[in-house]
Order: structure tokens, then sequence, then C-alpha cells
């Protein structure tokens, strides 16, 4: 991200370098830092929120992807002291949150964590003056020390989360985040809507309302591009570099349909499947690809030959390639499923269309000129057959080699 295209359109002073890179190299997933940018963040955090907010050490993150790219530092602002606001008259809107976004997270991962009080209440029931039939539970947080959210505009007083205005600003900000954080434990609930009420031991409470509900298991969701990418990282596959190609191939060659922004597979897209797993299992596996990656980390190490990498590989692939070329057939199946249905091979669209096939002897119209003596060879008869285009007369010698034929 750069600032020379919009300090063009500002007056000289405005913008003392017209070329200035915002954020470092974006195509990397490492967690590394530079001492440099560590001490700038921490004067940042010092001076705009203090320094109960810094950590007696500027923290280390350690890396748990084994693929990950670590040749460049982590995304993060060059200059931590060019805060959004600053930059933001020269930026799109669009390039604004972006920016905002990649700073926050890096001041924010500089700062003391957050903490909660957690309190959780379990409620007995009283049926007919009987207790312990049924227990209901539940569960509420309090923020009692900010830490990294102050970056995000989050106070610990909770009058402060329940303000705002209604999304826009740094408390609108403040509270997608913590309802963000909310989803992934309370089921879409933000944790402003869970602060619990001041209770004892043996309070006695009133029924308001009692909601039953039933839940079914439901299948895993299709995954969208992002969590496609998030697989292909869990699994040591691919790298930053590729993952992009990765989701256009699928997309180009119409193996998979974009459908409510999750990835469908297609009819092609299942075949194509099927048939690699059925004819080159040993290819398409998850660990073989997952141990040519590290293979290529080994080769670029200089651990290991680059040619006898590749002599492992190929002369077992070549086989397979040759086994897959005699063993292949073309499949075809009902369109709708039916006995009836018309027959259609599968495309890159997912189906094709049906050809008649030509009428069967029985079908074949009747023709004067059947059973004649052929006017070429003389020792022949004229019969009826049927080819690509239709019915025609020939000879009953065509296989001793006479062509003689007549269109009908």
């Amino acid at each position: 991200m750069r600032t020379g295209a919009f300090c063009r359109s500002k007056k000289a002073s405005a913008c003392a370098d017209p070329i200035l890179p915002l954020i470092t190299y974006l195509r990397s997933d490492s967690l590394a830092v530079s001492p440099e940018a560590q001490q700038a963040a921490r004067e940042v955090v010092t001076r705009y929120w203090g320094n109960d907010y810094l950590p007696p050490k500027p923290p280390h993150y350690a890396t748990r992807d084994k693929t990950a790219q670590e040749a460049h530092e982590a995304i993060r602002p060059t200059d931590p002291w060019r805060t959004p606001k600053k930059v933001e008259p020269y930026l799109s809107p669009q390039q604004y949150r972006l920016y905002r976004l990649i700073w926050r997270r890096f001041i924010a991962s500089q700062m003391k964590p957050a903490r909660y009080d957690t309190l959780t209440v379990d409620v007995d029931a009283l049926v007919g003056g009987q207790s312990g039939l049924y227990i209901f539970r539940a569960t509420g947080s309090a923020l009692r020390f900010a830490g990294f959210l102050k970056v995000y505009g989050v106070d610990e007083d909770a009058e402060v989360m329940r303000q705002g205005d209604k999304g826009r600003g740094r408390q609108g900000d403040a509270k997608r985040f913590l309802h963000q954080q909310g989803r992934k434990g309370d089921k879409g609930k933000a944790i402003e809507n869970l602060v619990m009420p001041d209770l004892k031991a043996g309070d006695g409470l009133n029924l308001h309302q009692l909601l039953p509900k039933q839940h079914f298991t439901k299948p895993p969701a299709r995954y969208t591009e992002a969590g496609l990418i998030g697989e292909l990282k869990k699994r040591g596959l691919g790298r930053p570099s590729t993952y992009a190609a990765i989701i256009e191939t699928l997309k180009n060659r119409q193996y998979v349909i974009i459908e409510k922004k999750r990835m469908a597979p297609t009819p092609l897209g299942f075949q194509v499947c099927e048939l690699l797993e059925k004819l080159m299992p040993d290819v398409v596996d998850v660990d073989f690809t997952a141990r040519m990656e590290d293979n290529l980390d080994a080769i670029a190490g200089g651990e290991i030959s680059r040619l006898k990498t590749m002599q492992d590989f190929y002369q077992p692939f070549q086989e397979n390639v040759a086994q897959a070329k005699t063993r292949a057939r073309l499949q075809r199946k009902p369109a709708a499923g039916g006995a009836a249905s018309p027959k259609r091979k599968f495309t890159r669209k997912g189906k094709g269309k049906s050809r008649k096939k030509p009428r069967s002897k029985k079908s074949l119209p009747n023709s004067e000129r059947e059973g004649q003596s052929c006017p070429a060879c003389k020792e022949g008869k004229l019969v009826m057959r049927s080819g690509k285009f239709g019915a025609f007369i020939a000879c009953s010698r065509f296989r001793e080699g006479c062509r003689y034929t007549e269109k009908l």
C-alpha cells in the first residue's frame, strides 16, 4: 500500500515523500517482528494509553504453521506512529479500513491481554417443591482490564459498551469486535448482553419464560474460499503464493461454482475427483502432497538432491499415468436418474447433449433395390445397411472389398 497516488492530488507540503510505503511485504504469514518496530509500538502504546498496558518485555510469537513463509517480517505498519487518522486523508475508504485493521492488530499484539471476571450460575428449578430435577446454567463475563482491547475503543466500564452510536466510530467498532468474540462460545450473543446481575447463593428467581428448543446435527458446511485456504494451511498444503492460484484453477476449470459465497462441487468436479482417486490414489493423497512440500523446502535448504527427488517422483508418476490411460473409460450417467432418461456425458458444464442412435435394422425403410445384383462387382447382392448418418444401400460383399453404396 503506497500513498503516492493520493499525495499527488494534494499540496506538496501535505506529503513530503510522494512514494511512501505504509505496510511491509504483504505476501507473508510470518510472525516475526523487528526489535525496532516493537520498540516503536511500545512508545505508541505509552503515548496513547500509558505504561499499564505494556507487558514487561516485548512479546514474541512462535510460528505454529510449519509451512509458514518467514523470509519476510509479519505484515505490519512500516511506522507505527503513522496512525490511521494521520493517513486517512490520502487513502480511499477501502484502503483506510485495511490500514486501520493492520495498524490496530499490530499495536494490539504488543499490549497486555484483556482480563475478564466470569460468573457461572446454576439455577435449580423446583417442581412440586422437589429440587434437583432440572438444572439450568447461565454464564456471564465482565471486563475488568481492557488490555489490548483499548486499541478497539473498549473500556472496563460496561456502560461504555452499551452506549456508542449503533455501529459507527470507535464504540461501534468495539461493539462489533466484542460481538464477534461472543459468537465463538455463546451462539451469537454479544458479551455485553451476558452481564450477570448481582446474585447470591440461595436467591429465589421467578420464571418468566421457558423456551423448549430441539437441535439437530448438521453436516459440515461447504468451504468458503477463506475456509479452504485455512484447511490447506492446516494440512500443510500449498504456500501463500499458490493459494490464490489453487482457488482460481478450481473455478476456471469449473470443478466448483460459488453458491452463497461457498464453493459447491460440480458434477465435473466429482467425476475428476473420483477418477483420480481410483486411478492415481498415491498422487492425490494429502500426505503425499504434504511430503512433497517438505521435500521442496529441503531442496531449498540444500538438504536433499533436487535431481534425486524428481526421479523418485517422476518414475512412479509415469507408471501411474500409463495405467490410468489403459483403465480410464468414459463414464455416462442419466441426467434425470430414470431408466428412460437420455444418456448424457459429463462435460465442464456438468452435462452434454445426447445424440440419437441410428435406427435398428428392424426399423429400416424398405427399398426396391434390395436383393438385386451389385452393379459394381456383379457377384454380390444389394442389402440395406445403417450408418452414422442413417440407412443406405450397399453390396453384400463389402467385407470382401466391394465398396459400392447408394443413398436412399
